[in-house]
């Protein structure tokens, strides 16, 4: 699980620091930077793998735009670089993303620095290291040892970058759309799950077939009173893309054709639900994936029942996730006192640069329960981020 992360000099971020849970939540005004937040991840991301150009960084959920832009406009001259700390663990690592000066518009991704190397690690460095002097340091021409070490030690990086960080290689920032969740449209450029929610009825029928999934599915679900049941066919034709939804109170005899009803008639809340359990349920979506705007078409009350269950979720199967919102009723899902749920206020400087502030739980002397709703919104967003942040 990603542990630390701290970028340098993207968009409105001149060094942002952030300490990730499990389960992290960004809350603050429009325009403080919280999606700059996730898309500095997502960012970072793509730089691991090696995939930089306009058309990956778009389809991840990244406002992309010339190179110029996407460096923070508060950088001196001689610091345009986007540098980039991770640390997972044990691993860390250091690198910066600046515009290559063959591709115009491109960016390609130097790295800087490694943190402590696992013994598997030193034993193939070192066996990598006599392999390589025995090829190319023959009588006529010899490597120096630095040379060597540096060729070397940059490859192996490689290597174990793509597994320790493999999980931010995957990293997207999903904000579905009513349209794309309601008409199943076809698969997107991201499968199995694209960030506005394409291939989500493909994605079900993955689901279908693992019981236990789908039976927890259908659980989570039953937070909207009115659901009953959801059925998922497995041998319906290539182009049919049909739910079946029963509302619990929808009287009408078996095997009648109102019976059930397809997503085209559900409410907007509902698909939204489906999506983001469906998202972290399925073995096949991200690890670590972000939610932009979680709040979006659902009433308080469901949005602090689902940051509660998204939270069990996401330790259940093996997901971390961040979250930005401006909803209270968000906040109120969430208990402080576990050290995997995080919540960071967001918002710009008297400078313009963009600070996230984690909020601590602080009950009052002998209070041991979480905050009321109304406490935690007037803390945390009416009274504003601490002095001298």
């Amino acid at each position: 699980m990603l542990t630390e992360f701290q970028v340098k000099n993207y968009k409105s971020l001149r060094d942002l620091r952030l300490e990730p849970g499990r389960v992290t939540v960004l809350t603050g005004d429009n325009g403080a930077g919280k999606t700059n937040i996730l898309e500095a991840f997502a960012f970072a991301g793509a730089a691991l793998g090696d995939k930089l150009d306009h058309e990956f960084l778009a389809s991840r959920g990244i406002r992309t735009t010339e190179p110029r832009f996407m460096r923070s406009a508060f950088a001196v001259d001689d610091d345009t670089k986007i540098d980039i700390r991770l640390a997972q663990g044990p691993e860390r690592v250091g690198f910066h993303v600046e515009t290559a000066p063959t591709r115009r518009g491109f960016w390609k991704t130097v790295l800087g620095e490694r943190g402590i190397r696992s013994p598997k690690e030193t034993l193939l460095l070192d066996s990598f290291r006599t392999a390589f002097r025995s090829v190319i340091q023959g009588d006529d021409e010899r490597v120096s040892e630095e040379e060597l070490a540096e060729f070397v030690d940059a490859r192996l990086a490689q290597i174990f970058l793509r597994d320790n960080f493999d999980p931010l290689k995957s990293f997207l920032i999903y904000s579905p759309e009513n349209d794309a969740l309601r008409s199943f449209a076809q698969e997107g450029q991201i499968l199995p799950l694209g960030i506005r929610g394409e291939g989500l009825f493909q994605l079900l029928k993955q689901l279908a077939a693992d019981p236990a999934r789908l039976a927890e599915l259908r659980d989570n679900l039953r937070l909207v009173d009115w659901f009953e049941d959801l059925q998922i066919s497995t041998d319906l034709a290539p182009y049919e893309r049909t739910l079946r939804i029963r509302d619990r109170w929808l009287a009408a005899p078996e095997g009648s054709p109102l019976e059930t009803f397809d997503q085209r008639s559900a409410n907007e809340g509902f698909l939204f639900l489906l999506f983001y359990f469906a998202l972290v349920i399925s073995p096949d979506t991200p690890r670590l994936f972000a939610i932009d705007n979680l709040d979006a078409s659902l009433d308080p009350r469901l949005c602090t029942e689902l940051m509660r269950r998204l939270v069990a979720l996401a330790a259940r199967y093996g997901k971390q996730i961040l979250i930005t919102t401006h909803n209270p009723a968000i906040l109120a899902g969430l208990d402080l006192h576990d050290p995997d749920q995080r919540l960071y206020t967001v918002h710009r400087d008297g400078k313009g640069h963009t600070r996230a502030e984690r909020v601590l739980a602080a009950p009052l002397p002998g209070e041991e329960r979480q905050s009321e709703l109304s406490e935690v919104f007037r803390r945390v967003l009416l009274e504003g981020p601490s002095q001298g942040s």
